[in-house]
């Protein structure tokens, strides 16, 4: 239940912002990591998908921007 919000947050990130400008943020690669992860990429620091935790906390912060 926790991970359905994900990609509608992901969705209003984009509307909001754009693509480029969410992209600098997180990813949309496949991980590998468990969902709750909170680990960063270490060459990019940012999270490598948006499902994963890292990613959705990032997704919520930039919505908070907006």
């Amino acid at each position: 239940m926790q991970s359905m919000p994900k990609p509608f947050m992901y969705g209003l990130a984009l509307e909001g912002l754009g693509d480029d400008a969410v992209l600098q943020h997180v990813g949309v690669e496949p991980t590998g990591d468990a969902f709750n992860s909170i680990v960063l990429d270490r060459r990019t620091h940012r999270s490598g998908n948006l499902i994963v935790n890292a990613g959705a906390l990032v997704l919520t912060t930039l919505q908070n921007a907006l």
